[in-house]
């Protein structure tokens, strides 16, 4: 019976006037004491027996928040390796590297082949891009800037190195210079014809995949297949081995400068299961960070480990055990405080308190539930707010580097371009020379034989053909100069026939034939004109390797005025006449890395980085399928205003 209503009873059979017995409120209010000491010895029996389930279920908790960090852990490794596993062989199809390494003491050669490689190192993210002849000896890095550039070295001792030089693609990982975090390397033979000539390799700095564990929960490391400790989040338990190593193992590792022998020290460890499946660790004494090897140092964890996508790697999670024990005690704490809760509502329960103060009790106790669920609200408003501005900045940092690369790329494969025509553009300036040395050799034997008209007509001759070569160079030097972001008047029809020009003797080479469609009078867009001449030569370059041996190749520009979506506009199509555009090409074709040639030449970069021009001229670039038949490119520029003048192209001195 309630307290309340057993008084109620009293009160109703004591006279009035007269006072309930003095004895009887104190054997009452001692009953209640004894029945909550009674409840609240049981609750405390009942929160030691729940102790080793509670522990058990929070180490559960945390094998599962391990797991997710080691998913993490592991992904970023596997990427990375995908990422970057064909870059070597990418690299090691250029023409030009050959020549370096057909001549290595040629500076022109060396300087071009560093210049490249360290572009190429910057747009896929590399940490250093070296070639390496047979005998072992770097001939051109990508940190040929650097003070500490690794040119002239022998690295022969590399076992990826010597794997690649054998014709086998290699990987190899090691320390870094001062035992800092190590690198991955990626090699890839260097081939003239079937005959491997030199070696590429890739160097991938892991600084920042390991700095970026540090936000992980647990401690996580990446083990080799030898278990030599590669990476961990605790720079201290770095070049640790799993097990010892014999005594051939650290032979190799010395012999191939892999590792810093003095750090090749076992971990102190000592493994022990769980009752609920789960695998414990404790740190010996003397290990770093062992402490004295209670949980409170941070000596005892979970374990948890999976395989990455390097044959034998695994990465390991470690959770330290030392807060789950204390987390189990706070839990325990709180069911020992809800039993004593429990008691003293009881003990209130037993007391006479009307109804209307429980009420205001109640209403107080629900208003101040509230408050506190506003504030908490409130700031959890705040922190999501900052985290927002956080993620602004970061958005905005994202897209000032991207288009910092992207400015680098289109420079790389303007060079690209360059290097694709060096051959066919040498060899339509050699000829104009050698015709001039014969028209002078001729003009001298004339005035030797006093027929000076005929000598005139020679030296005139000799004139056309040196302002032939000069218009080639001119085109040569403006197409390899770094343009202005400033954007221009550019007449249409002047940066085709340009492009022409410059593409002029490959597509006599393939004897294409080019058909120009435009008005009489200049169109003129808003855009740069060497930029725009770069876009026009790599479309014009993809539609003669898609014509490849087609029997009549041929391909037609068109240049005209059009009306779009956003108002008036220009237009630039070419169309060659070849196969066309499957769907699945058509939706990859402007993306980087992708490139539909069988050949392996270039990266893959052309069309995206035309894609990317035009839209910083503020236009749009798209392909198709023509229905007559072969691919239809569009470009469609901005048209430049009545009072604006086309720029003329200077020319470099």
């Amino acid at each position: 019976m309630p307290a309340g209503g057993f008084c109620r009873t009293m009160d109703a059979v004591t006279p009035s006037g007269a006072s309930p017995p003095p004895g009887r409120p104190l054997r009452r209010r001692a009953g209640s004491l004894a029945a909550a000491a009674l409840v609240l010895a049981a609750a405390a029996g009942a929160a030691l027996l729940a102790l080793p389930r509670i522990e058990e279920g929070l180490r559960q908790a945390a094998r599962e928040r391990g797991e997710v960090t080691l998913a993490l852990a592991a992904q970023a490794i596997d990427q990375l390796v995908r990422r970057f596993d064909p870059i070597p062989e990418l690299i090691a199809a250029r023409p030009h590297l050959r020549g370096a390494l057909a001549s290595p003491g040629s500076a022109t050669q060396v300087a071009f082949v560093n210049e490249q490689l360290r572009l190429t190192a910057r747009a896929v993210g590399a940490s250093d891009v070296v070639l390496v002849g047979l005998d072992g000896t770097v001939v051109a890095a990508a940190s040929y800037r650097e003070g500490a550039t690794p040119i002239g070295r022998d690295v022969l001792h590399r076992p990826h190195v010597h794997s690649a030089a054998r014709g086998r693609a290699a990987f190899f990982h090691a320390a870094g210079p001062e035992g800092e975090a190590g690198s991955f390397h990626f090699s890839a033979p260097v081939l003239d014809g079937i005959d491997v000539i030199g070696v590429v390799s890739v160097r991938i700095d892991l600084r920042e995949i390991e700095a970026g564990w540090q936000d992980l929960r647990g401690e996580i490391a990446l083990a080799d297949e030898g278990g030599i400790i590669f990476m961990s989040s605790r720079p201290e338990w770095t070049f640790r081995t799993l097990a010892p190593l014999s005594e051939a193992r650290r032979a190799e590792i010395a012999a191939a400068r892999q590792f810093f022998p003095g750090r090749l020290r076992p971990l102190d460890a000592k493994l022990s299961p769980l009752s609920d499946g789960m695998v414990r660790i404790e740190m010996g004494a003397g290990q770093p960070g062992g402490g004295t090897g209670t949980a409170d140092a941070g000596g005892i964890f979970l374990v948890s480990s999976a395989p990455v996508a390097l044959p034998g790697w695994h990465a390991i999670v470690l959770e330290p055990l030392g807060p789950i024990e204390a987390q189990a005690r706070r839990v325990l704490l709180g069911w020992a405080a809800g039993a004593l809760a429990l008691v003293l509502l009881l003990v209130a329960l037993a007391q006479r308190i009307a109804r209307r103060r429980e009420i205001e009790r109640s209403a107080r106790a629900e208003r101040d539930r509230l408050e506190r669920r506003v504030r908490e609200r409130t700031a959890e408003l705040g922190a999501a707010n900052g985290r927002l501005q956080r993620e602004i900045a970061e958005r905005r940092d994202a897209e000032a580097r991207l288009k910092r690369t992207q400015e680098h790329l289109v420079q790389a494969g303007k060079l690209a371009a360059l290097g694709k025509m060096s051959a066919a553009l040498s060899h339509e300036i050699n000829q104009p020379l050698a015709a001039i040395k014969s028209y002078a050799s001729n003009a001298g034997a004339f005035l030797d034989r006093g027929r000076e008209d005929e000598a005139r007509e020679n030296v005139r001759r000799i004139a056309r053909m040196t302002d032939r070569v000069a218009r080639i160079s001119t085109h040569l030097r403006n197409f390899a100069r770094r343009p202005d972001d400033a954007l221009v008047a550019v007449d249409l029809r002047r940066a085709v026939e340009q492009a022409l020009e410059l593409m002029e003797p490959e597509l006599r080479a393939r004897g294409v034939r080019v058909a120009v469609d435009a008005p009489a009078a200049p169109l003129h867009a808003k855009g740069g004109e060497v930029r725009l001449q770069q876009v026009l030569v790599n479309i014009l370059s993809n539609a003669v390797a898609a014509m490849g041996e087609a029997d009549d190749p041929r391909i037609e520009i068109g240049i005209t005025e059009a009306d779009g979506p956003g108002g008036p506009a220009v237009e630039v199509t070419v169309r060659d006449h070849g196969p066309g555009l499957d769907p699945e090409t058509a939706d990859q074709l402007f993306e980087p890395f992708f490139s539909r040639r069988s050949d392996k030449r270039g990266l893959g970069l052309g069309l995206s980085i035309s894609y990317n021009i035009v839209e910083d001229f503020g236009g749009t670039l798209d392909a198709r399928t023509h229905p007559g038949g072969g691919a239809e490119f569009r470009i469609r520029l901005r048209p430049a205003g009545e009072g604006e003048a086309a720029a003329p192209l200077a020319v470099p001195a």
